[in-house]
């Protein structure tokens, strides 16, 4: 892992809910690579587990084999790309 180290959140379920609670009216799509050494896959579930619980407009992706850079697979998806640029004020 060189220089990466594994960041671990705040593991109080009330955090999560909290900002689910603060956040749940900006629609989020949550992309973590399955492999990640660096952020728990954990961590991403959770917080889309509190979106939903929240009522948010919440799309969760796992990418299996993908490490911590989803943003290269993420930005390759086109059904996302699409999600992204539809969304206004």
């Amino acid at each position: 892992m060189g220089d990466r180290k594994i960041i671990e959140f705040q593991e109080d379920q009330d955090a999560f809910s909290q900002l689910a609670q603060d956040i749940a009216g900006i629609p989020v799509w949550l992309v973590h690579g399955e492999d990640d050494q660096v952020i728990s896959l954990e961590q991403s579930r959770r917080m889309a587990f509190a979106l939903e619980a929240a009522g948010a407009n919440v799309t969760y992706t796992e990418l299996p084999g993908v490490n911590h850079n989803s943003w290269d697979a993420a930005y390759t998806n086109e059904a996302l790309i699409e999600w992204l640029f539809s969304q206004s004020k």
